[in-house]
């Protein structure tokens, strides 16, 4: 009795494709690990490091309002990431960290390149 490679529906095993040299859809497809961030200037309406973080916060809830916590988060990891300032690093880490905290979203599921 011959055994077929077959997977899940009776579509053929990703096993056999790669024996017949074909790439099956989930390894060739590019993976997408960054959106569209809208950085311009006044993306995060009046957003300074120098501020009390209560300010900070309270203008970030605007944001998030506006355009959504995903948004938001991303425009501050984008800062994170192109700031040499540590002093802009360390704000915006903890108005992430406290906005995953008040919303309970966490961020890792909107920033795939979040590190702690």
């Amino acid at each position: 009795m011959a055994r077929r490679n077959r997977g899940w529906h009776g579509e053929p095993g990703r096993h056999s494709l790669a024996a017949q040299g074909i790439k099956s859809p989930c390894k060739s497809a590019k993976k997408k690990w960054s959106k569209s961030i809208d950085v311009n200037e006044g993306a995060l309406q009046g957003w300074q490091k120098a501020e009390p973080q209560k300010k900070r916060l309270r203008i970030l809830r605007r944001v998030v309002r506006e355009d959504g916590y995903a948004t938001t988060i991303r425009r501050l990891n984008f800062l994170r990431n192109i700031s040499n300032d540590p002093g802009t690093d360390r704000a915006a880490k903890s108005d992430m960290l406290a906005l995953q905290k008040e919303y309970g979203i966490p961020i890792k599921s909107v920033c795939n390149d979040w590190k702690d």
